[in-house]
Formats: structure tokens, C-alpha cells, sequence
């Protein structure tokens, strides 16, 4: 028995000393301005990976050893505060807001954060609400409005077209004005049509000629620099889910008006027909509907007054034949993490716009992400950012002339008609005039472009000491492009020349194909300094980069 009483004391006793070794310290942090309670403070156990950060009520708890430390109390806009644990297993603290740090911290060129009250430069900064207030289809899109005196306009009204941006220069002459845009430490060589917004933590858009101080002679038009998400914003230990699902539609907002009467003599019967327009003078074979036939004897004449106060046989809006209503779609997920000392962030992005055009498919982007921050340990940290970006547009055979033709259509033509050999559109769908219909070229022209592009950047940051660090980063951009116009044999088109006595002869053809490859690479090593001697704070940065840019194309 007394055996088994001293098994049991010293079984208590190691459970006692386990226990000992570790203890928890809970409390709460607030604001010394109004006594609010602040969630998102970090609290770290100081010469440690040891940390926490507040909930939603400012409340944390924390195990640290037995023999206590140092707890560092840290927030964006506040005093940081050291705190000797002691004894103590609850301590609330209050925070002091930090006048230097009021204004948003900006890390656009600079030796380190900085409030943007300190830059000798002007900087707009835009954060992920502000750019998600209204769905846009692009970062370049998504920017517009956000930003006084930032000019956004589009260069194409395909969808998918991308966008011309100017910061500062002239808002007239194409010359060259775009600034220099720089995501996760990848100056793009690319548009921004392809980068989703979801995707983006902040924009900050260094204007002035100043910029190129900080980034070099390209950024003499101003520099965007875009911060996409990584997920060190959340509490640790939290996973967070994103799933968003959008469904919008593109319509012309107006049709051009056009003639709806005209100035030629109608037969006396005219009003017996309405497929076609019976003229006076014109003799039409039997069963005629509409469009060009080489059975039509005489001309169409005009009336005595000139006045275009004749009707058509019928009205048909062309315009309502040639646009539709697309329908614009984006399925987004996103999974972001944090430990102790890892944070990630991956998303996926469906997005599909087909336009306005009929028979065209429009654009489509499929577009993966994955970022990773780690702490290797006190003194080393790793990231990378990857983007791949899968991106398809088809646009209107025809190409511009499309539109011209259309608003040519006489209200009576019947644009649905079929060709000589069983195709849809006839292509010649007026006796009297020579335009080709706009829905044949879009329905057997192929016109289509591909993109692939791969953007990623691996940095690395050693701590030398408290005041010196070290810095490697490697970027490259890997653009792939391919275009392809294509007509098969079998292709109506006019042919003035004879022959057929339709006027129209097969084009036997053509195909074009381009393509193109660009690769950019950067790589940079950075030192970065910061002392402070008594009352004076000293930042630096010394840094080397090297750039390449290799282009091939056929």
C-alpha cells in the first residue's frame, strides 16, 4: 500500500513539474483613445516564433514558458509595447495611436513602410474593398474612378480588350505615356487585362516624374504597383474559404436610326408583296424572296420629287440581326491559410464574356494563383508568387467592316437568306448594291486568339542583424501568343470579274497564322538598413538589378 502511495505521489509530482514547464496568459487589448477593443494586434513572445494575434473582441490567449519573457504588443497605426510577463497570467494592455503612422503605410520604392504623409512623391493607394465595390472584369477596369487624375480608356471594345492607362503626359498623342506596373515584385511586360481583381490586396500609383528615382528611367510616365492577397492578414491558425459566382449581361445601349422610307417609283401593286420591294420598271422572276438573282430584268428608278417618302415591302431592324445580348459570367475560389510560420493563399478564376456580336464566342480566361510566405527560422524567410493564366478570344470574322455593312442593310434585305449552296446568310442579300452581309463573315470566318501566361517571383530575406538585412528576388514573365485567321476553300465573296453570274465565286481560301513568345526576367539583390541614432531614424537601400528580355516571333 504504501508502495503504491508513493507511485501515486510521484506520478502527481511529474504532472505537476510537466505542467510547470508552460503556462497561459490571456488578456485583452485596447485603444487609448475611446477604450475600443482592437482585434488583429500581434503579440509575439520577443526571440521567438511564438505568437497570436487578437480576435474579434481584442481578447488572446498564449502559451509561454514558466520562466515568463518579453510579450510585444504590435499594430499598424499604433506605439509598439514590450511587456515584462513575470508572474502574471492575465494581462490587458492598452495601446497609444502612433502620430507618424496615422496615414496609410505605403512600400512603393522606399527603404521601408512608410506613411504617405513622409513621401516626397504623390501616392494614391487603393485597397481590395474599395476595388471590388463594382464587379469589373480586370485590375485595369477595376481601377478606373478609384484614383483622381489616373486616365483609364479601352483600346478595344472586343471583350477581354485591354486598356490604356495614363497617369501623367499628354492625354492626346499616343506616344508612349503608359506607366510601369509592377505586381509582387514582376514589372508586367503584358497588359493587365488578364489579371483578376479579386485576386488583389491593394494598388498604390506612384504619380510624378520623381517616380523614376525610386524604379528607373521606364517609370518617367508614373508606376502601379499591385499587391495581390497572401493570406497573412487572418488570425493564425484560420483557414479561409472565398467562393463568389457572378452573372451579368452586355447589350448596345442604342441602335443608330436609319431610313426606313426611300426615293425610288413603286410598282402599282407594290403593296401585294412582302418578302422584297416590288420597284415600277423591274420585272422579277417567279418565286423571288429577296437578294441578288440574275433573273431580275431592268433597274430600279427614282421618283419624279426626289423625296425619300416611299415605304420599303417590309422593315426589318438589321441592326437587331447583327448584336445581341451577351451574357458575362466569373466563378471564383479561393483557400487562404496561416500558421505560426507559413501563410498561403491559392485561388482559381473562371471568367467568360461572349460579347455583343453574333456568332462570336467572345473571350474566356482561366486563370490560377498560388502565393507562400515561410519563416525557415528567426532569421530567414522565403515567398513566391505564381500565376498562370490561360486566355482565348474569338472575334468577328469580317473584322470592323462588319459594322458599315450593316448600317448599309436596306430595311428590306433578309439577311437570313441562304447561299447557292445551302449555306446560311446569303452573302449578296441586295440586287442593288454590292455590301456583303455582316452575318456570313462572322458565321464562317475564323479569327481566334490564345494567350498563355506564366508570372512568378521567388524571393528570399536574411536577417544579418537587428538593423541590416539582406534581400534576393528572382521574377520571370513568359508570355505565349497565338493567332490564327482562317477562311475554308468553300467561302463566298463578290467577284466582280464574271463568271458566276451571281457575282459570287469561292475564295479557295486562306489561312494566316502568327505567333509570338516573350520572356522577361529580372533578378535583384537588396540590402536594406535601418538605425536609429538617438532622435534620428536612418533608412536605406542599396540594390542591384539585372534584366533580360528575349523576344522571338512568326
Amino acid at each position: 500500500m504504501k508502495k503504491a502511495l508513493l507511485l501515486v505521489v510521484a506520478a502527481f509530482c511529474s504532472f505537476a513539474f510537466a505542467y510547470a514547464q508552460e503556462r497561459t496568459i490571456s488578456g485583452k487589448v485596447t485603444s487609448s483613445e475611446d477604450g475600443s477593443t482592437l482585434p488583429g494586434v500581434s503579440i509575439q513572445l520577443k526571440g521567438t516564433t511564438t505568437g497570436v494575434i487578437t480576435d474579434l473582441d481584442g481578447g488572446y490567449k498564449l502559451s509561454v514558458p514558466a520562466n515568463g519573457g518579453v510579450l510585444v504588443y504590435s499594430f499598424i497605426g499604433m506605439v509598439s509595447k514590450e511587456v515584462t510577463i513575470g508572474n502574471q497570467t492575465v494581462i490587458d494592455v492598452v495601446l497609444e495611436s502612433d502620430v507618424q503612422v496615422l496615414s496609410e503605410i505605403i512600400v512603393s520604392g522606399v527603404a521601408a513602410n512608410t506613411p504617405r504623409e513622409k513621401l516626397t512623391v504623390s501616392v494614391a493607394k487603393v485597397d481590395a474593398e474599395t476595388l471590388n465595390a463594382v464587379p469589373a472584369t480586370s485590375v485595369s477596369r477595376s481601377l478606373s474612378g478609384k484614383v483622381s487624375g489616373v486616365r483609364i480608356s479601352n483600346t478595344s471594345g472586343t471583350p477581354g480588350g485591354g486598356s490604356d492607362i495614363q497617369l501623367r503626359a499628354d492625354n492626346n498623342l499616343g506616344v508612349g505615356s503608359s506607366p510601369m506596373v509592377i505586381m509582387d515584385g514582376i514589372i508586367l511586360e503584358g497588359g493587365l487585362s488578364d489579371i483578376n481583381p479579386d485576386d488583389i490586396e491593394s494598388i498604390e500609383v506612384v504619380r510624378g516624374a520623381s517616380a523614376s528615382s525610386l524604379y528607373g528611367s521606364r517609370a518617367g510616365n508614373g508606376v502601379i504597383v499591385i499587391t495581390s492577397k497572401r493570406g497573412k492578414n487572418q488570425k493564425v491558425g484560420s483557414t479561409q474559404i472565398t467562393v463568389r459566382n457572378e452573372m451579368g449581361f452586355q447589350e448596345l445601349e442604342r441602335f443608330i436610326d436609319l431610313a426606313e422610307h426611300h426615293s425610288f417609283s413603286l410598282a402599282s401593286d407594290y403593296q401585294s408583296q412582302t418578302s422584297y420591294t416590288k420597284y415600277d420598271g423591274v420585272t422579277y422572276p417567279a418565286g423571288y424572296v429577296g437578294g441578288y438573282s440574275d433573273q431580275i430584268a431592268g433597274s430600279r428608278g427614282l421618283d419624279a420629287d426626289h423625296y425619300m417618302d416611299n415605304p420599303f415591302g417590309l422593315n426589318i431592324n438589321q441592326q437587331d440581326k447583327l448584336f445581341k445580348t451577351g451574357v458575362n459570367t466569373v466563378n471564383f475560389v479561393s483557400v487562404s491559410n496561416r500558421t505560426e510560420n507559413t501563410n498561403m493563399y491559392a485561388s482559381f478564376e473562371r471568367n467568360t464574356q461572349e460579347g455583343i456580336i453574333s456568332n462570336t464566342d467572345g473571350y474566356s480566361r482561366n486563370s490560377f494563383r498560388i502565393n507562400l510566405d515561410h519563416n525557415i527560422n528567426e532569421w530567414l524567410r522565403f515567398s513566391a508568387s505564381n500565376l498562370l493564366v490561360n486566355s482565348y478570344s474569338n472575334t468577328p470574322g469580317g473584322g470592323g467592316g462588319i459594322f458599315f455593312d450593316i448600317v448599309l442593310a436596306e430595311p428590306d434585305n433578309n439577311l437570313d437568306l441562304e447561299n447557292p449552296d445551302g449555306q446560311p446568310y446569303y452573302i449578296r442579300h441586295n440586287h442593288w448594291s454590292n455590301e456583303t452581309n455582316p452575318l456570313y463573315s462572322t458565321w464562317k470566318n475564323q479569327r481566334d486568339d490564345k494567350t498563355r501566361r506564366f508570372l512568378t517571383n521567388y524571393k528570399l530575406t536574411a536577417d544579418a542583424t537587428d538593423w541590416l538585412s539582406f534581400e534576393y528576388s528572382y521574377s520571370m514573365e513568359l508570355i505565349n501568343y497565338r493567332y490564327t485567321s482562317y477562311n475554308p476553300y468553300d467561302t463566298w465573296e463578290l467577284n466582280s470579274s464574271g463568271g458566276n453570274p451571281l457575282g459570287i465565286d469561292y475564295s479557295k481560301g486562306s489561312l494566316y497564322k502568327y505567333s509570338d513568345e516573350r520572356l522577361a526576367q529580372t533578378s535583384s539583390v537588396t540590402a536594406n538598413f535601418d538605425q536609429k541614432f538617438g532622435d534620428l531614424l536612418v533608412r536605406g537601400k542599396l540594390s542591384y538589378l539585372w534584366e533580360g528580355n528575349d523576344w522571338e516571333y512568326f
